[in-house]
């Protein structure tokens, strides 16, 4: 018996150049990204592209860029997502966390219904993966942005780490009590 098996294969473009030694600390750095963005690359399309774009930032620990990539592009008033396929390229670009961006070509950044239940949807899938949700961006032509999280449309989860003991051993790892509560900065 023989299996005809397909295999997946990532690709990374040469050449595009964004500075991956600053890490995204909040919705101004995410915003600067994208007007920094050299013309033609995916990110630069968002801000000047007559139909809406949805873009995944995978980043690592230290919210720096690993890998963007454009999971959806729709109409001038609407783009349709498909959660695995983001959640797929963050998967392979091993991100542990991660940032949204989608333009409105109408040059209005106040989300929609649908944009805010979209996030809400990423937030929690994000979680069950592992993979936390920093921020969604809605940019425009111009320098404007709405960021969902400056909105406290966001919500921020406490992780608590429990207590981690040898099984030999009645030592704790230095810093961590019975249970320590850490809130991961943005």
């Amino acid at each position: 018996m023989s299996w005809n098996l397909r295999e997946a294969v990532v690709t990374y473009r040469k050449g595009v150049r964004v500075s991956t030694e600053r890490a995204l600390r909040s919705s101004r750095d995410i915003a600067s990204l994208v007007q920094s963005a050299p013309e033609g690359t995916d990110l630069a399309l968002l801000t000047c592209s007559a139909a809406e774009r949805f873009v995944v930032v995978g980043l690592d620990a230290k919210n720096r860029v690993i890998a963007y990539h454009t999971v959806g592009i729709g109409g001038g008033a609407s783009v349709a997502v498909d959660l695995p396929a983001v959640f797929r390229f963050l998967i392979a670009a091993c991100a542990l966390r991660f940032v949204v961006l989608h333009n409105h070509p109408s040059g209005e950044v106040t989300p929609s219904s649908e944009d805010i239940a979209l996030t809400e949807r990423l937030q929690r899938a994000g979680e069950l993966l592992g993979l936390q949700l920093l921020d969604h961006l809605i940019v425009t032509d111009t320098a404007d942005y709405f960021s969902f999280l400056d909105a406290g449309m966001l919500t921020r989860r406490l992780f608590l780490i429990p207590r981690c003991r040898d099984a030999h051993s009645d030592v704790t790892p230095r810093g961590v009590s019975d249970s320590t509560t850490l809130s991961l900065r943005a």
